[in-house]
C-alpha cells in the first residue's frame, strides 16, 4: 500500500472515530468532556477509559508537535 492510500485510510479512520464519539455525546445530550467528568464522578469504567484515552492522546500529540511551540 502506498503512502497516499495509507494517509487516506488514516484520515478516514480518524474522521469516523471522531464522528461516532461526537454522535454518542450528542445522543446522550452532553459533551465529550462532560461525559468523561460526570461519568468519572460516578466511577463508570467507560468514562474513565475515555478520560485516560483523551489525556494520553493529547500527551502523545504534544510530544510530536512540541517543536512548533518553541
Amino acid at each position: 500500500m502506498n503512502d497516499r492510500a495509507r494517509d487516506h485510510r488514516r484520515r478516514l479512520t480518524v474522521g469516523l472515530g471522531s464522528e461516532s464519539f461526537l454522535y454518542g455525546a450528542r445522543l446522550a445530550r452532553g459533551c465529550t468532556s462532560g461525559q468523561a467528568l460526570s461519568g468519572g464522578a460516578t466511577l463508570a469504567a467507560g468514562s474513565w477509559g475515555i478520560m485516560l484515552a483523551i489525556f494520553a492522546s493529547a500527551y502523545l500529540l504534544a510530544w510530536f508537535v512540541r517543536k512548533l511551540w518553541l
